[in-house]
C-alpha cells in the first residue's frame, strides 16, 4: 500500500494511520510505503496532487508494470513525462523553474478535474444533494473558483 502527499513527507511511525495499518494489514504481511518525492510548493493544491497520483495509480494498475512493485518509479516517470519534477534535491534557479512548471501542471490538472465533474454532473452520474450521512449538513452549491489562489495571492 502506498502513502503519497505532494509535499513529500513520510508517514511518521507514530501516525495513527501507520499504527492502525501495522496492527491490521501489516500483521498479515502487507507493507505501507511512503513515496517521499516533493512536488507541491504551495499550501493549497494537496488534493489535486493526490488526485493526479490516484490517476497515475489507475494507469499503473491497468499497465503491464502492475505487480512489479515499482509504482514509485512509475509515478516519477508519469510526472516527468508531463514536465513535472521532484523538488526534493533542487536549488536556486532550477528549483524556481521546476516549481513554476509543477504549478502550471497542477493548474491544468485542476481544470481537467473540474471538467470531469461537470461532465459527470451533466450526465447525471453524481448524486449531488441526495446523500444523507449522519452528522453532515445537507449539500449546498459551492463556487469552486472562489477557492483558487489568485496569482498575486501566491506572492503575498
Amino acid at each position: 500500500m502506498y502513502h503519497f502527499e505532494g509535499l513529500g513527507a513520510e508517514l511518521p511511525a507514530v501516525s495513527p494511520i501507520r499504527i492502525a495499518f501495522d496492527a491490521s494489514l501489516g500483521s498479515q504481511g502487507w507493507q505501507l510505503v511512503s513515496l517521499c518525492d516533493e512536488y507541491q510548493s504551495d499550501g493549497s493544491s494537496c488534493g489535486v496532487w493526490l488526485q493526479a497520483a490516484r490517476d497515475a495509480w489507475l494507469r499503473y494498475v491497468a499497465s503491464t508494470d502492475h505487480g512489479s512493485k515499482i509504482f514509485a518509479a512509475f509515478l516519477r516517470r508519469t510526472f516527468e513525462a508531463a514536465g513535472v519534477h521532484s523538488l526534493s534535491s533542487l536549488r536556486g534557479r532550477v528549483l524556481g523553474a521546476a516549481q513554476r512548471g509543477n504549478e502550471a501542471y497542477i493548474l491544468g490538472q485542476r481544470a481537467a478535474m473540474r471538467s470531469r465533474l461537470v461532465h459527470a454532473a451533466l450526465a447525471e452520474k453524481l448524486s449531488w444533494g441526495s446523500a444523507s450521512l449522519a452528522g453532515f449538513a445537507p449539500a449546498t452549491a459551492v463556487n469552486l473558483d472562489s477557492f483558487d489562489e489568485q496569482p498575486n495571492d501566491a506572492m503575498v
